[in-house]
């Protein structure tokens, strides 16, 4: 991906996608982190929550087939809300991620190449992250949490957050892309390996290899690609 210099962040078109405002955070990070300037890391922990913002809500969007509802729109306006719906949805945070394991896998038997297999990911923890940032593009209303008050140490740990939070996100939406399998579109047999899969009934290799010897049939019946991705 391209990377933000200052011009771009100052007299760029402001774009709306999850890796755009990983870049414009980074751009920012970078600009602030050598003299741990104050302004530059409230911009970027501002850019880094819309990114993630972001990131779950074109989540959402693969999960529901490329067509939201007015009650995920709702939903999505606001991050917690969104992370229950989510889960709830899947059948809680261990399903969720077998789902996304699954995409991956099976990108990785179909030939997806590495870098554009779907990311498997927490919601929680990009939720967590989405929280601490909070506390560096928030005002401060008491006299002793102003910028200056809170002292050198609090914009270093500021500065820590920010890298933490880029490297979680380039691994999501650099890394690996935000993607999802179209289950309905996946032969029977496949419905039945993700099934058990999901449950528990097996595990990473005996999926892998299950996938391994399916795929090159099913996509040759097929003829047309059976992962959403981002």
């Amino acid at each position: 991906m391209k990377q933000f210099d200052l011009d771009d962040l100052v007299t760029g078109k402001r774009l709306t996608s999850a890796d755009q405002h990983l870049l414009a955070g980074q751009g920012w990070r970078r600009l602030g982190e050598p003299r741990f300037l104050h302004s530059p890391l409230a911009y970027a922990a501002f850019e880094l929550r819309c990114a993630i913002e972001r990131c779950l809500f074109e989540f959402l969007w693969l999960t529901q087939n490329r067509n939201l509802t007015k009650a995920d729109h709702n939903v999505a306006s606001n991050v917690s809300k969104l992370v229950k719906e989510l889960l709830k949805r899947h059948g809680g945070e261990n399903a969720l991620l077998r789902k996304m394991s699954f995409a991956r896998v099976f990108a990785e038997a179909t030939g997806v190449p590495r870098n554009d297999r779907p990311a498997v990911f927490d919601l929680k923890a990009l939720e967590k992250q989405w929280n601490q940032l909070s506390e560096f593009c928030h005002r401060q209303l008491e006299p002793m949490k102003t910028w200056e008050a809170m002292g050198d140490a609090w914009v270093r740990r500021g500065y820590e957050l920010l890298s933490e939070v880029e490297t979680h996100l380039w691994g999501i939406v650099v890394e690996s892309k935000l993607g999802w399998v179209d289950h309905s579109s996946l032969p029977v047999e496949m419905v039945t390996a993700r099934e058990a899969y999901i449950a528990g009934d097996i595990d990473d290799n005996a999926l892998k290899t299950r996938m391994d010897l399916m795929t090159p049939v099913f996509l040759m019946r097929s003829g047309k690609a059976l992962l959403l991705s981002s």
